[in-house]
């Protein structure tokens, strides 16, 4: 084996790498997101924030911190965010608010809520998962028939030296 040979790397398996793998972990990490949100309760308390505000414009990416009064009593505090997998930013106070573990809709005072894009995030996971595996397979046979080139010309080579 030539250890001095550079290395070559087949473009396809870099472009599976590259593309294909973030799509999938985009699209898991936001609807694994989304699933593991478990809030039950009404909302006693309301405040909204916003970590960036540019001057003489309107604030971006606010965020609302709601506290929440569970029925056992307790109060815990519920924070949304700014992106898909976080719950509507406009609930009012004293809404009763129920989103369960594992699954994307939620429902406050009664009315189902439907708003995480779903379609988007299928479609982003398979369109990652299909660049990663047709890279992957157009790298596989690529490779292959560069082998059977090279042992195709070698095998003539001595065909012809005999």
């Amino acid at each position: 084996m030539n250890y001095n040979k550079p290395l070559k790397l087949n473009p396809f398996f870099v472009i599976a790498f590259m593309w294909g793998i973030p799509f999938m972990i985009f699209s898991f990490y936001n609807i694994n997101a989304r699933l593991k949100i478990e809030v039950e309760g009404r909302i006693i308390e309301r405040q909204e924030g916003h970590p960036y505000k540019p001057p003489d414009k309107p604030p971006v990416r606010r965020f609302v911190n709601y506290k929440i009064l569970q029925n056992d009593g307790t109060t815990i505090s519920f924070y949304t965010g700014y992106t898909d997998p976080s719950l509507s930013r406009d609930m009012p106070i004293g809404a009763y608010v129920i989103k369960k573990k594992g699954k994307l809709v939620y429902t406050v005072d009664g009315e189902k809520y439907d708003d995480f894009p779903t379609l988007f995030y299928i479609i982003d996971g398979v369109i990652g998962f299909s660049i990663f595996t047709l890279g992957i397979a157009i790298g596989i046979w690529r490779k292959r028939k560069r082998a059977q080139a090279t042992l195709i010309s070698t095998s003539s080579t001595l065909r012809n030296t005999l």
